[in-house]
C-alpha cells in the first residue's frame, strides 16, 4: 500500500512511521485513513496521544 503511493513504512514495536517527500505527500491522508481502517479491523486501537504528523526536511 505505501510503496505504490511513494512512501516508506517502518515499524518499531507499536510505532508506525510513514516517510515520503515531494508529490507523494499529497497522499498522506489516504495513508493515515487506510492504516486506521486496518488497525480497527484487526481490533486494535490508535493511541490518539501518540498520533502525530511530523513534517521535516532533510538536506
Amino acid at each position: 500500500m505505501t510503496a505504490e503511493l511513494g512512501f516508506v513504512y517502518t515499524r518499531y514495536t507499536d510505532d508506525l512511521t510513514f516517510s515520503g517527500s515531494g508529490d507523494s505527500l499529497r497522499h498522506i491522508c489516504n495513508i493515515i485513513g487506510r492504516t486506521e481502517s486496518i488497525i480497527n479491523h484487526e481490533e486494535f486501537t490508535v493511541n490518539k496521544e501518540k498520533k502525530d504528523k511530523n513534517y521535516s526536511t532533510q538536506v
